[in-house]
């Protein structure tokens, strides 16, 4: 079995290695504006307050939306130089990391509102106690749009092989 994923996973490999990659933009994040939203208890339904949506507007702003940045093959590649408004940060990969980390984060707080917690994780028994899935209350046009940059960072995390702190529920990859 272990043959076959290595087998699968050097096609994969190759293919990803020819495609086309995106240019790096740089970001401005305020931090502490989306922390102040977060002390609220508001949820940002329209994509305006939490550091995921200040990253969404920018780079669909900035890529067209087509949010080419995002077509990269490698783990080493920023789709993006942040800077944190108000913060002293030099991005050399750190901050960049650091932004990903802060948007998984905003998903999971429930501040933005595209995935929600799993019975198991509200209930703090069983299996899975730790995973989210989707949303399906999320009906909005602005949900729609913030779901598909969902899908954006699902696709630039698997094809770039960068860990991103997703914490979804195997029925999510199934």
């Amino acid at each position: 079995m272990m043959i076959l994923t290595a087998v699968k996973m050097k096609f994969v490999d190759q293919a990803i290695e020819k495609l086309p990659t995106g240019n790096q933009e740089s970001i401005i994040i305020k931090r502490n504006a989306a922390m102040r939203f977060e002390e609220t208890g508001k949820i940002d339904h329209e994509g305006k307050h939490t550091i995921y949506a200040q990253i969404w507007r920018q780079m669909k702003k900035k890529n067209d939306n087509k949010f080419t940045s995002f077509r990269q093959n490698t783990p080493d590649s920023k789709v993006y130089s942040v800077t944190f408004a108000g913060e002293a940060s030099v991005d050399a990969g750190g901050p960049f990391r650091e932004s990903l980390t802060n948007l998984v984060r905003d998903l999971e707080v429930g501040t933005v509102p595209m995935i929600r917690k799993t019975v198991n994780n509200k209930n703090d028994h069983g299996e899975n106690r730790e995973c989210f899935v989707v949303d399906s209350l999320s009906k909005t046009p602005t949900h729609a749009e913030m779901f598909r940059f969902f899908g954006v960072l699902i696709g630039y995390s698997f094809r770039s092989k960068s860990c991103m702190p997703f914490n979804l529920a195997p029925i999510f990859w199934k």
